[in-house]
């Protein structure tokens, strides 16, 4: 009986399909978009995270402290 419990199982989950791995779409051009809006512009070679940093009046350092401790308060 076990052979055919386990031939049943086997032909069900063979049946179920399986789930799509989720869209991940980037921030970054929204972001972009959103400095580009407030008439913030990258300056040389400024990380898009050191002009966020700019346009927050934080530091790069700060920004990522807080991003940071955001991440560990979601998890």
């Amino acid at each position: 009986m076990r052979a055919g419990l386990k031939t049943r199982l086997d032909r069900i989950e063979k049946a179920i399909p399986k789930p799509r791995a989720p869209v991940v779409q980037s921030a970054v051009p929204t972001l972009r978009k959103c400095l580009e809006a407030w008439g913030i512009a990258r300056e040389g070679n400024e990380s898009l995270a050191e002009t966020v940093a700019r346009a927050m009046g934080i530091s790069p350092a700060e920004l990522r402290r807080q991003l940071s401790l955001r991440a560990a308060a979601s998890a």
